[in-house]
């Protein structure tokens, strides 16, 4: 019997899901052990038959039911092997199984139900450890112009930052900058991304030598911006706040209690504005918010060539 043959690629994939529907079970019966290790020797034909027997006995074994079926892909028995990988997604939705599924679709050419296992098992969890455009098992189906779809599905799932219209708002403050204060230089920041998107890292350097950094967070748990700054004089804020659409700014808050104990209130702005710089804006209150002084108001211009 001519056997499937699995790039490097597809057989790394599949020892990362392997690890998955282990943990199903992670005290292995002696039989469940044996057949493993059958799985491991590349032994098909023996493999096949030793879940097949797992299976009479217990049936709910969602571990047996994808190793069956992987069993039984790598003999090209795809018919077979969808059903046993249905019957894992099934008992235990996983994303592997879901995957395999499309995998013996695409083997067969059946390319609207590939698409569609395809699809689900990559948002299901599986884009994290697929890797589509290597894995042989989809050589049917890369052509379709469907395929471009689950690519983006893939790049998405492992960047959801870089996608997220939230997680994007404060991109306007991406960048290399001048920073003037009544149109006079006083320092330079540099905006950086971070995280995969995730993250906006600030870098400043202001022109008498002092330094400050911040990391700045969309929290989607809370559906509030954050941000963490750190200055070289030893200062900590940490802002909460949010984009307001109306006015294109970001609008941070936050408290502070100094060493003698008096509380002071902080507003931070962050103004989008239409010739592409940038207003920032903080504002302080030491009477609980019934007046408020301006301590620093400038603009930021990007650098030559930037």
């Amino acid at each position: 019997m001519k056997f499937a043959k699995y790039s490097i690629y597809a057989c790394l994939l599949t020892a990362i899901f392997f690890q998955g529907i282990l943990a199903q079970a992670p005290k292995l019966s002696p039989e469940m052990a044996a057949a493993r290790q059958l799985i491991t020797e590349k032994k098909w034909i023996e493999a096949e038959a030793a879940y097949s027997a797992i299976l009479k006995t217990d049936a709910k074994n969602s571990s047996a039911w994808f190793f069956l079926g992987f069993a039984q892909h790598s003999q090209e028995k795809w018919v077979n092997a969808i059903e046993a990988f249905k019957k894992n997604v099934e008992l235990a939705n996983t994303p592997a199984g879901m995957y395999k599924v499309a995998a013996g679709y695409a083997r067969l050419n059946q390319k609207d139900e590939a698409f569609d296992w395809l699809e689900k098992a990559l948002n299901s969890g599986a884009a994290f450890q697929a890797n589509i455009e290597k894995d042989n098992d989809f050589d049917n189906i890369r052509s379709d112009a469907r395929f471009t779809k689950m690519q983006k599905i893939v790049e998405q799932q492992r960047n959801p930052c870089m996608y997220s219209p939230e997680a994007r708002q404060f991109d306007f403050w991406l960048g290399d900058w001048d920073v003037f204060v009544g149109g006079n230089k006083v320092g330079e920041n540099l905006i950086e991304m971070d995280t995969q998107g995730c993250t906006l890292v600030e870098n400043w350097k202001s022109a008498r030598g002092g330094t400050g950094k911040s990391l700045n967070v969309y929290d989607p748990s809370v559906k509030k911006w954050k941000q963490f700054y750190v200055g070289g004089q030893g200062g900590v804020f940490l802002f909460e706040g949010d984009f307001r659409e109306k006015d294109k700014h970001m609008y941070f808050t936050a408290e502070t209690i100094g060493s003698n104990g008096a509380k002071t209130m902080h507003i931070f702005e962050f103004f989008d504005l239409p010739d592409k710089t940038v207003q920032q804006r903080w504002k302080q209150s030491t009477d609980e918010g019934k007046t408020w002084n301006t301590v620093w108001d400038s603009i930021y211009r990007k650098k030559a060539g930037s």
